[in-house]
């Protein structure tokens, strides 16, 4: 695989300190990359990378993979391993888990809600993809508790209910327990949810709990869906931390052991094995951050910074974001989905495209095209380029005349100059269209490409000011993990009535330079990247404001060898039990019931004519209750609250059997009585007629 070597010449050897290495891995699909940098040398960015190395990635133990290309560049760089600071990774094998619904990797899930009054309409797993359902619903329940959206009490925890929960899943023999509390963000001096964890920890020792409100901010159903995925993998992520840490052990590395999150910033490995869902989007993220750091545009921190485009090109695809001026992602707006699942949880915005280094081109009857097949790792088999017989995009870009010399050229030379020409304006045109899409203004702008399939990079586009290509971009993703800083987040709710609006931001802002000053940065290293103030609806007198700070974490802080508290014998024993669970049934076939594909363009609802009364009746699908439900949100411009919870509602009625009509109001009989229950305008009228 790919290995590089820096010359060390450049390094600011007078500099006083004691750790000045870091080392950032990106566990991929295909291959794991590595690099070491060293974080003295600030004048050129791209030499402080002393050495990169790819590596196959390693299933199902990806700890083998890991070693092997951090051994690599340790090897290459010939640095001191005692002075390495930090050991950073980023890795979708949390997130696969869940998208390939294996059910070896994933547990049943207890979920426990706090309310008195609310909720019981819609259960939990509401909107849950079938498939997933059946593999993490093991038990729901509600007990008394729950707030009110000004922060009062609804209702007090009872203990006793509490304890019937315990016996119930003990008796089911379940080991992951979600605890959801309504508007329980809010809740700072009730502390609802974590009284309930205490009651069960001490009943229930050996179980996994997540508390809701420490997975996301508000929103009840999306924040609820979002702790039901982070339990279920509680045990799978526990486990490959601790390979992590057996890999760490075996390189002879006590540093640090660090984890790369969806916002581009560290978590610890014990934080990460209790919320890996924080990771779940981490790799987009670290190419981003890495793109920023090796075309070097954005190291004044953002007073001069430009907004720019990343391209991310992989072997099948390739994913587009926006580098705000802050060096950070643009987050998506709006809420996420995760394997189908509905979820609130902060993600970076990507646009995919199917087009990557792998992807295959045809040529029929003159028109070309070019993947969504992709020859994907087999690249170096399948490609002509390698000696293989199938015409990729990279064989294309090679016979136009690539900047990067890979493979045989002379084994592409018959590939015709229309077809190369035919390639290129194709591709060129599905990558000014995603740009496009993801600018905010006509104004051009600079695009950043990395990824190992940026050589199919068209060489201009309309609508970019320029296009870059640093450095290292092959490994631009272990980059933006080895960088990657410490981070905090304050979400709360302040009173205004006596105090002015300026000034409770301040005080969120201070929350937040406290909370990533103790999460270990460096005092004089702080920003603030993010500032945004939401006034309550409905409630007087109250703002929700949202700070985001960041900061270089302080090696100094780092307490050498504090992760390895197992003895080798525990290491072993804990390896053997999650053997067992895991090999317990084979993997389910991966299935995608409610992650079907929609053709917009040909999906026609269905209309048909009512015997009973003449009129068209249109038969409403799950598919049209989504669309309605978003059609609802947008018209509404989000005020009021979600159309979601009613969407829900109405989908226990379709998948129970039985149909759901909208009817013309001129087929009602005289003697029709209606039932009409009015909503906020961004929600819908539920109207249900008996009889017509």
């Amino acid at each position: 695989m790919g290995i590089q070597s820096s010359s060390q010449s450049s390094v600011d050897m007078s500099a006083a300190d004691p750790l000045p290495y870091r080392i950032g891995v990106d566990v991929g699909g295909t291959n794991t990359d590595a690099v070491l940098i060293d974080t003295r040398i600030r004048q050129d960015r791209t030499k402080s990378i002393l050495a990169s190395h790819k590596a196959t990635t390693t299933s199902p133990n990806v700890e083998h993979g890991i070693e092997e290309a951090v051994s690599r560049v340790l090897e290459l760089s010939g640095v001191d391993r005692s002075r390495v600071a930090s050991l950073a990774i980023g890795t979708t094998h949390f997130i696969n888990a869940i998208v390939e619904r294996d059910d070896r990797r994933l547990s049943p899930v207890a979920v426990i809600r706090l309310s008195k009054s609310f909720t019981r309409e819609v259960p939990p797993f509401s909107g849950f993809p079938q498939s997933l359902r059946d593999i993490m619903r093991g038990y729901c329940t509600q007990v008394d508790g729950g707030l009110q959206i000004d922060g009062s009490q609804e209702a007090p925890v009872v203990k006793s209910q509490v304890l019937e929960c315990c016996a119930e899943i003990k008796r089911r023999g379940l080991t992951a327990v979600v605890i959801s509390g309504v508007f329980s963000p809010l809740d700072e001096h009730f502390r609802q949810e974590q009284t309930v964890r205490d009651i069960i920890r001490q009943e229930l020792p050996d179980v996994g709990i997540v508390c809701s409100s420490e997975i996301s901010n508000l929103s009840f159903l999306e924040r609820e869906n979002a702790s039901i995925l982070n339990a279920s993998i509680l045990r799978f992520a526990s486990k490959t931390i601790r390979e992590f840490k057996t890999a760490m052990r075996r390189l002879n590395l006590q540093c640090g052991l660090y984890l790369t999150q969806n916002d581009g910033t560290l978590i610890d490995a014990t934080t990460a094995s209790r919320l890996p869902i924080r990771t779940f989007t981490s790799g987009p993220t670290n190419s981003m951050r890495g793109a920023a750091y090796l075309c070097g545009l954005y190291d004044d921190g953002g007073n001069s910074s430009p907004t720019a485009i990343v391209c991310d090109v992989g072997g099948t695809t390739s994913d587009f974001g926006i580098l705000l001026p802050s060096g950070y992602p643009r987050r998506a707006a709006g809420d996420a989905s995760i394997a189908g699942v509905r979820v609130n949880y902060h993600m970076p915005q990507v646009e995919s495209i199917g087009i990557g280094g792998g992807s295959i081109v045809r040529e029929i009857d003159g028109k070309v095209t070019v993947g969504r097949d992709s020859v994907g790792c087999a690249i170096l088999e399948r490609a002509l380029v390698f000696g293989g017989d199938t015409m990729t995009a990279t064989d294309v870009a090679v016979a136009r005349g690539s900047d990067q010399a890979i493979g045989n050229s002379t084994l592409v030379e018959h590939i015709a100059p229309d077809t190369v020409t035919k390639v290129q304006m194709l591709v060129k045109r599905e990558w000014e269209r995603v740009c496009d899409r993801m600018k905010m203004s006509p104004e051009p702008l600079p695009l950043i490409i990395v990824g190992g399939g940026s050589m199919i990079s068209p060489p201009a586009l309309d609508g970019i000011s320029t296009i870059i290509k640093p450095l290292h971009h092959h490994v631009a993703n272990a980059v933006g993990a080895a960088i990657a800083r410490v981070g905090a987040t304050v979400d709360t709710i302040q009173h205004i009535g006596q105090q002015t609006a300026a000034h409770a931001v301040e005080k969120a802002t201070a929350m937040a330079r406290d909370r990533v000053i103790a999460n270990g940065a460096r005092p004089e290293t702080v920003e603030i990247t993010e500032q945004e103030t939401l006034p309550l609806q409905y409630v007087d007198g109250k703002v929700r404001i949202i700070v985001r700070a960041v900061g270089d974490f302080s090696p100094s802080e780092i307490r050498i060898g504090e992760w390895d508290i197992e003895t080798e014998e525990q290491a072993a024993q804990a390896q053997v039990q999650d053997e067992r669970g895991l090999s317990a049934k084979p993997a389910r076939e991966s299935e995608h019931d409610s992650e079907h594909s929609v053709d917009v363009d040909k999906y026609r609802p269905r209309i048909i004519t009512d015997e009973r009364t003449g009129f068209k009746t249109w038969i409403v699908s799950l598919t049209d209750l989504e669309w309605l439900a978003e059609g609802c949100y947008v018209l509404g411009c989000g005020g009021g609250g979600s159309p979601y919870p009613e969407m829900f509602k109405l989908n226990q009625h379709i998948e129970r059997g039985h149909e759901l009509r909208i009817i013309d109001l001129a087929s009602l009989r005289p003697e029709s009585r209606i039932y009409c229950k009015l909503y906020p305008l961004n929600t819908w009228f539920k109207v249900l007629m008996s009889p017509i």
